[in-house]
């Protein structure tokens, strides 16, 4: 997933994708993308990479922990684990992946 996430340009496609292609494979995408966003809360905060899950990620995991600030990447942590909890309850997971990725873009430069 965190490769899917990294090369793909559009969110809504690749949120149709996980719903479509990967329905069954869900809580496991949304716990590795959860961890990832653990990772670069981590780093964020001055951890040791030797810490972290998705070393092999690592620099996804900064350019991330670079582009959103603190807030940013709770609530990306909350969010991913209110979809993993609203599977449960039969939500429409295209609308769920689709909230939390575009919530997941950085802002750009100028923009409020």
């Amino acid at each position: 997933m965190l490769g899917m996430l990294s090369e793909a340009g559009d969110p809504f496609a690749l949120a149709e994708k996980i719903s479509k292609d990967y329905r069954e494979d869900a809580p496991e995408l949304l716990a590795v993308l959860r961890s990832f966003y653990r990772d670069a809360l981590l780093l964020k905060e001055g951890a040791d990479a030797q810490l972290l899950v998705n070393r092999d990620r690592l620099a996804d995991v900064r350019r991330t922990a670079r582009t959103h600030d603190l807030e940013k990447l709770l609530g990306l942590m909350y969010s991913t684990d209110k979809i993993m909890r609203d599977l449960r309850r039969n939500v429409n997971l295209q609308l769920s992946v689709e909230a939390l990725l575009v919530g997941a873009l950085p802002k750009e430069e100028g923009i409020v």
